[in-house]
């Protein structure tokens, strides 16, 4: 019997056996150091037990396989009969008590729903530009009060707050002011000057701040001498 042929006869031997109770799972039985484990087709090890319900392939039909007769039976060099053979196990699942059902209810009311994230990222976006001024870069704000929001409530992400709790959290947004004395630029801009330069590339402009002209890039590190600019560098321009 070829393995199309052992699969196919699995299949279908698997299909009776399901039913809403039972979790069926198949593989080759691997015997070693006193436990017995079902290699699935992924290759991973499931370790079985006495409660798993054992079904070897025997030819073209399932016979029963008790965990410790796979145990017992082994050849001269104490090697498992069983091991390497393909079979089928039966487990039984545990319906959930009534408590365990509450507690996974509770778990699933107290999460955040995608229209309550929706309204502290609103909440978010606009006390971030309330608060920037104009053609400031708004990324630092943004960073601050996610940082502002994630230690208040002790959570990894916003993502993870309860929903119960979403008013308190978009009034606290609402009245947010950033920290005293706290740079409002990002690491890469507070090491460069704003430049524009004209077609010749000459520098003719230097900006201390993010300026609104999108021609303005940062080519210059503050620290750097500036150069002349086209204005005062004696050379007529044409």
């Amino acid at each position: 019997m070829n393995r199309t042929q052992i699969d196919v006869l699995a299949n279908k031997w698997m299909e009776k056996q399901r039913k809403s109770n039972v979790v069926v799972l198949s593989g080759r039985l691997v015997v070693e150091a006193g436990q017995v484990s079902l290699q699935l087709d992924d290759g991973e090890l499931v370790e079985l037990n006495t409660n798993d319900c054992i079904e070897v392939l025997n030819g073209e039909r399932f016979e029963p396989a008790p965990l410790s007769r796979i145990l017992e039976k082994t050849d001269s060099a104490g090697w498992s009969l069983y091991a390497g053979l393909c079979a089928s196990v039966i487990r039984r699942s545990r319906h959930p008590t009534a408590n365990e059902l509450l507690n996974t209810q509770k778990e699933l009311n107290q999460m955040l729903s995608d229209g309550a994230k929706k309204r502290i990222q609103r909440a978010i976006a606009e006390r971030v530009y309330a608060i920037a001024r104009e053609g400031q870069d708004k990324e630092p704000y943004f960073q601050q009060l996610h940082r502002a929001v994630r230690e208040k409530w002790n959570v990894e992400s916003y993502h993870q707050i309860d929903q119960a709790s979403v008013l308190e959290v978009i009034n606290y947004i609402g009245s947010w002011r950033p920290e005293e004395g706290a740079s409002m630029a990002r690491p890469w801009m507070q090491e460069l000057m704003w430049v524009k330069r004209n077609e010749q590339g000459v520098i003719i402009g230097y900006s201390e701040t993010l300026p609104e002209g999108v021609d303005f890039i940062p080519t210059v590190p503050r620290n750097k001498k500036k150069e002349p600019s086209a204005k005062g560098s004696g050379s007529k321009q044409k």
